[in-house]
């Protein structure tokens, strides 16, 4: 899988290992139709730029999912959390 990180010239993170774990699979299985499946935008793009076939998927769509949650803290948790 390093090969294929370095050929395609990816930064060597989780996301580039599970793009080249698709990949080798797509590449030994020419026979199956793979479709990679994520609810991530920016890795939707950066895979799409090496895999055949991908697709978003939207697990979020009851609650209008925007990527970070809005969390509100009391003085005390915001004291506590600084402090740590």
């Amino acid at each position: 899988m390093e090969a294929i990180i370095k050929y395609y010239e990816l930064e060597d993170n989780n996301d580039s290992k599970i793009l080249a774990a698709a990949l080798k699979y797509i590449d030994t299985h020419p026979e199956e139709e793979c479709i990679f499946y994520t609810n991530d935008l920016a890795f939707k793009k950066i895979a799409e730029t090496i895999l055949p076939k991908v697709e978003m998927v939207n697990v979020h769509q009851d609650n209008e999912y925007k990527g970070y949650v809005d969390l509100y803290l009391s003085e005390e948790q915001m004291a506590d959390f600084y402090s740590t």
